[in-house]
């Protein structure tokens, strides 16, 4: 692949991303607010967080007799999987923690002093 092939793909892709931020009407802006699509979008930091290990586990302890393909197909479920799960568990819960957290920090507690 040449070089300014991949500068040129890359102006593509940003000119589309222009698109979609600026039309807010454009088909593309209807597509990707799809519902599936902005579920997915909801836990994908999770996804970021856990598919390189994932991929790499799958990868390590893939038996020699498993083709690549399923193993990176497994891979994708299995990191969608993992990633709800730990969205659901964890990262949906935060803002309701982060608002106990500041509650509980700004709570005016009764002031003990030592008595001799």
């Amino acid at each position: 692949m040449r070089p300014y092939f991949v500068t040129v793909q890359m102006a593509l892709a940003g000119l589309l991303l222009l698109n979609v931020v600026l039309c807010a009407d454009s088909v593309w802006a209807h597509w990707l607010s799809a519902p599936w699509l902005r579920q997915i979008g909801r836990y994908s930091y999770s996804i970021y967080l856990v598919h390189f290990s994932l991929l790499t586990y799958l990868e390590i302890m893939r038996p020699l007799s498993l083709p690549p393909a399923l193993c990176i197909a497994t891979g994708w479920v299995a990191s969608n999987l993992v990633a709800y799960v730990y969205w659901r568990l964890v990262e949906r819960r935060h803002a309701q923690v982060r608002a106990w957290a500041h509650a509980l920090r700004n709570r005016n507690w009764p002031v003990r002093h030592a008595t001799d």
